[in-house]
């Protein structure tokens, strides 16, 4: 059953009044000083936002993500010869600068791209065309490379179809691909009614993983999934928040139980990264016991990495994100 809870041994549930699933904190301003604690290096985080979908992402994320991240956006172009459009974005006004044709200026941004993500919707024609390339141009110039995607429902047919032949090549060319199917968000959040709240809370949690991805780039913490070269990553993402003295165990059984987890099998992650963040780096005491809970549910064989962050906006709290690794499943 879609909403049936897989419970980690441990501790009872949070207070009700407390919701563990909470990202207000990424509506606070960003905290620069966490920005410029980064290594500096000429090189950056780069979002390329495909189509209408990638279109209204980038517009969420675009308040929400640090100076440091550039924004470009590909989508239709009467003007160009082809037919697409290259525009960067300005994250401050959300004014868009159109560039010339993305295949000729797209070389000089990769240039200066230390981790690329790419957004949208996989039944999208302008994912289809561009998301493959960029994904092949960023593994062949050893740039990791995540794509972070919907699927479209069931009942659309062709753009369907399209949807898992795409999102299949994807995960063979990123280091991490996590999809999240539109007809899992429409079950969850109770029909078509509350369908604008199911896309809000979508690009809540895409703007998380952007964001933990992209401090541990910038922290060489990178999974090490991404050193594979053969058959890529289905990455499946969950996370949870705790607070007290047993924060740590609250926010990693959240997290297990997190409901974008519901139907990952865990039994077929090959590799996991857990990321602990809170105002003040956690503990390394803290990063054992994660990594001791993260043994009882997963299988024996899967590579467990613990990264620690910290992110003053989250103050006294705990968060704790799981990345999962698996080969391709079911789109």
């Amino acid at each position: 059953m879609l909403n049936e809870k897989r419970m980690l041994p441990g501790r009872t549930d949070p207070k009700p009044s407390f919701d563990p699933y909470s990202l207000a904190f990424l509506d606070q301003e960003f905290d620069p000083d966490v920005d410029r604690s980064r290594p500096h290096t000429f090189k950056t985080t780069c979002v390329i936002g495909l189509g209408g979908k990638g279109f209204n992402d980038i517009e969420h994320l675009r308040t929400r993500l640090p100076p440091s991240i550039r924004l470009l956006r590909i989508d239709h172009d009467a003007e160009s010869a082809n037919g697409y459009g290259l525009w960067l974005v300005n994250k401050a006004t959300g004014e868009e600068i159109r560039a010339e044709e993305p295949s000729e200026t797209f070389a000089d941004y990769m240039r200066q791209t230390s981790t690329l993500f790419l957004v949208g919707g996989l039944g999208g024609r302008v994912l289809a065309e561009y998301a493959l390339s960029l994904a092949m141009r960023g593994k062949a110039s050893e740039i990791p490379t995540f794509a972070a995607v919907s699927s479209p429902f069931c009942f659309e047919d062709k753009r369907f179809d399209l949807a898992r032949q795409v999102g299949a090549d994807l995960i063979k060319f990123t280091c991490g691909c996590l999809v999240q199917p539109n007809d899992w968000l429409r079950s969850y959040f109770g029909g078509e009614a509350k369908l604008v709240d199911a896309f809000t809370s979508q690009r809540q949690w895409l703007t998380h993983t952007l964001l933990t991805l992209h401090y541990l780039s910038h922290t060489s913490q990178l999974p090490n999934a991404q050193n594979s070269q053969s058959t890529g990553h289905q990455m499946h993402m969950g996370f949870g928040r705790g607070t007290g003295k047993e924060r740590l165990l609250d926010s990693m059984k959240a997290a297990h139980d997190s409901p974008l987890l519901t139907e990952m099998p865990f039994e077929a992650c090959h590799h996991a990264v857990v990321v602990l963040t809170s105002g003040e780096l956690p503990s390394t005491a803290d990063a054992k016991h994660a990594e001791y809970i993260c043994r009882r549910f997963l299988p024996q064989d899967c590579n467990i990495e613990v990264k620690r962050l910290a992110d003053s906006r989250v103050s006294t709290d705990l968060y704790a994100t799981l990345l999962l690794f698996t080969q391709a499943l079911d789109l």
